[in-house]
């Protein structure tokens, strides 16, 4: 979602440099910011549109009648955020004219955003000692690891043990802030807590919680992770009952010159995995996605074109998105698959038969066909 606070101030700041008029749209099409401020609080049909059916760009040169909210001619790029569609940024005038600017304009937004989100989101600790070693290792840059280890020695924390980062979300409380300041007090006294497990706060209702394993449970940490979230969302119960907590688990670590980048890992999979509504989320299974999203459209379009042209032409594509999709969320289960669509199998298998003719790729019994597969969704969820 974006925030229109940082909508309003973008277009402020832009508005001097440029006579053309801009609007920012959020995910529901609603113009939230623009250079013609009578227009704020307006729908926009073809941001409605573009955002519903995952429209990277639309050229609009003629007005018609079917477009309520759209005033002029100008072009319409989509914003997303880890492959989502969250919004769109629009520039009205000459087309031809302004899609350069309106890309321009796209990349400085998208940019800045991020840069927003990534300082919204800073771990901190409640003790000087910690929240200047929650700096070193998630906010200086380059890492100064010589450093890291100095503070650490002093709070007598060791580098070299393994642990997993665990993202903490507790949701649906209006006191959230509190109930998760009560748990990071009660924590060092918890039966699972170790010496050596470091605990960070990150906003409103988020903590982040490097969790000690020993070297013989690596294999099986994620039977460790669960039974430390059992005992979590006990802790959250006796505060306040009935609420939910979800977590997001990255990979186990033992080198502190790695937990600021798995941080922003986590937090990558923290704004991917809004649209599902899972428990428990492990990095490790999102790895495909996660590398596609640090991939550019222009890197990967000579290896994947042709592949979204031949679905668009001879298929529909929300069909292929959710088979695909439904595949991929059930590690290519044609029975799984067809459950979670609510079909007969049978339908689930003629689909892929076709996506089979069609790209001459057998996505349920070769590997390479299933990565090759996912990264063709995850592309054209980009395009």
């Amino acid at each position: 979602m974006i925030n229109q606070a940082f909508a309003e101030q973008f277009i402020r700041r832009i508005r001097s440099q440029t006579d053309y008029n801009i609007n920012i749209m959020n995910e529901h099409g609603i113009i939230i910011a623009s250079c013609s401020e009578e227009r704020v609080g307006t729908f926009h049909a073809t941001a409605f549109r573009m955002i519903t059916n995952n429209i990277s760009i639309n050229v609009t040169e003629d007005l018609t009648e079917d477009l309520p909210g759209v005033t002029s001619p100008g072009v319409n790029l989509l914003l997303r955020e880890n492959l989502i569609p969250v919004g769109v940024i629009g520039v009205s005038g000459d087309p031809s004219t302004v899609m350069s600017l309106a890309k321009l304009i796209k990349l400085s937004f998208e940019s800045l955003y991020d840069y927003e989100l990534q300082r919204e989101f800073l771990p901190t600790a409640s003790t000087g000692a910690m929240s200047h070693l929650a700096r070193l290792l998630f906010v200086d840059r380059p890492v100064n690891i010589m450093r890291i280890r100095s503070q650490a020695a002093e709070l007598g924390i060791t580098e070299h043990v393994n642990r997993y980062p665990l993202l903490i979300e507790y949701v649906g409380c209006e006191s959230s802030e509190l109930v998760l300041s009560r748990f990071a007090e009660d924590y060092p006294n918890s039966p699972s807590h170790s010496p050596n497990d470091l605990l960070f706060c990150i906003g409103g209702n988020l903590l982040l919680l490097f969790k000690q394993i020993d070297e013989t449970t690596v294999a099986t940490y994620r039977n460790q992770i669960r039974l430390c979230i059992e005992e979590i969302d006990a802790w959250f119960e006796s505060q306040v009952p009935g609420q939910k907590s979800r977590y997001i688990c990255g990979t186990v670590q033992n080198r502190f010159s790695y937990y600021g980048r798995i941080y922003e890992d986590i937090m990558w999979l923290y704004r991917y995995r809004q649209k599902k509504e899972l428990k428990v989320y492990f990095l490790a299974d999102y790895l495909t996605e996660y590398m596609m999203s640090q991939i550019s459209t222009e890197t990967m379009a000579p290896l994947l074109d042709i592949y979204v042209r031949l679905i668009r032409e001879h298929m529909d594509e929300s069909i292929f998105r959710e088979t695909i999709g439904a595949l991929i969320e059930t590690s290519m289960n044609l029975s799984e698959a067809a459950e979670l669509l609510y079909l007969h199998k049978n339908t689930v298998a003629a689909r892929v038969k076709k996506i089979k003719e069609l790209l001459g790729i057998s996505p349920l019994t070769s590997i390479r066909d299933a990565i090759f597969m996912t990264a063709i969704y995850n592309y054209l969820n980009m395009v």
